[in-house]
């Protein structure tokens, strides 16, 4: 029966879309590739990942995009900040070159109106494809299909369903949260809105039987925060929140399974390295005595060595100002504080909604989530793409609002 609804809700949401899904099949495969790489299900994922980044390149390079852009961009001063700490540091992670390449492929560093039509496409069917990824997992849970693989499962308490750990289930259910809310406010007809809401209560419940704290509270506050905007009265955002309640109450008696990981989880973080304040506090010990350039990009204090690798850092925020030091950590903040002048220009376009919210769920999710400078990883592509779309906006999207 569970089953059954779930694949209805699945339905349900490819007759949303539309036939927008046959007339956009290469932006819906190229989005595809974009998050495969993240997928335990996909074998080679990481080739069909290249395929997509390399097609955002090879768009750019088409339409001369390099020669377009004449000034000396803040994202190229990031970059050499990133160059800088790896020479300073001795240590050298050939992942730096991967990242170059994706911000350069993602942000206004190869752009020109035809690159940022291109990606602003891209961009709106990547995230479109979350909510569907959202009820695919609330599936697999029903079918007890879980690739989580650990020497630490915690009981069977840990789900991530077709991805390697839960907390990458958890960012991908967040997204799909704030897509879903977006498109709730963008809905014209009741029925269409009813079965949204409907699919956003899933897909929250997905978020809470993966267990990722850090990926539900960012999606609520943003929806919470959204909300806001679109009707400008707190009045809204009590009535939400009542709804919720109540909802929480009717079907309490499937949350409290989720309720029971997310508490396990709080149990098994309590005195292991793992928790993100020993992190933080191991990254702050050692900042101190290289503030400038960082401990260098892709590299993290373990004890008192350095190593390089894909190590969890904590935070996105913090890992960059631990690896890039204040030149980097700086460089990145000026960024940030030109593209947040754009905001007041996208929040009068509904349909540039959509980035907007997708890119505060990165935010907020990145404060406990380190992935803003982990190359190869999709979300890492889509905080520079989304970053490079809101920088960019008052120069393409002015006119149109």
């Amino acid at each position: 029966m569970v089953g059954k609804l779930i694949r209805i809700s699945m339905l349900n949401y490819l007759l949303i879309l539309g036939l927008d899904i046959k007339k956009n099949f290469l932006f819906y495969f190229l989005a595809f590739c974009l998050i495969s790489s993240s997928l335990v299900i996909i074998p080679h994922g990481i080739l069909l990942y290249m395929i997509g980044l390399v097609t955002i390149f090879a768009y750019a390079f088409k339409y001369n995009a390099i020669s377009q852009n004449k000034k000396i961009s803040p994202f190229f001063i990031f970059t050499i900040a990133c160059l800088l700490s790896s020479i300073a540091s001795g240590l050298f992670d050939f992942r730096l070159i991967t990242f170059i390449i994706t911000v350069w492929c993602c942000t206004p560093l190869m752009e020109s109106r035809k690159v940022y039509d291109f990606r602003e496409k891209y961009l709106k069917y990547v995230l479109l494809m979350f909510p569907l990824i959202s009820l695919v997992s609330l599936w697999c849970f029903y079918r007890g299909i879980n690739y989580y693989q650990t020497e630490d499962v915690g009981q069977g308490l840990d789900f991530s369903a077709i991805f390697p750990h839960p907390l990458w289930l958890g960012a991908a259910v967040g997204l799909a949260n704030v897509v879903l809310c977006w498109q709730i406010f963008e809905a014209k007809k009741n029925l269409k809105k009813v079965i949204l809401i409907l699919l956003l209560i899933l897909s929250l419940y997905v978020s809470i039987i993966s267990a990722s704290r850090s990926a539900l509270i960012s999606s609520l506050l943003v929806m919470l925060l959204y909300i806001f905007l679109r009707t400008r009265k707190i009045k809204h955002i009590l009535c939400s929140l009542s709804v919720a309640i109540l909802l929480g109450t009717v079907f309490f008696p499937f949350l409290s399974s989720g309720a029971q990981r997310m508490m396990f989880k709080n149990e098994q973080s309590e005195g292991k390295y793992g928790s993100r304040t020993e992190i933080w506090q191991d990254g702050f010990n050692h900042f101190g005595d290289e503030p400038i350039f960082g401990s260098g990009f892709g590299t993290k204090y373990v004890g008192e060595q350095k190593q390089i690798g894909r190590l969890e850092s904590g935070s996105g925020w913090l890992s960059v100002l631990f690896q890039t030091g204040i030149v980097g950590f700086v460089s990145l903040l000026f960024i940030l504080l030109n593209a947040t002048k754009n905001i007041r220009y996208i929040l009068r376009n509904h349909n540039s909604h959509l980035y907007l919210v997708a890119f505060m769920f990165l935010c907020f999710h990145s404060l406990f989530e380190g992935y803003i400078l982990t190359s190869g990883y999709y979300l890492c592509v889509l905080f520079w793409m989304l970053l490079g779309y809101i920088y960019s906006y008052n120069k393409y999207r002015i006119s149109y609002v």
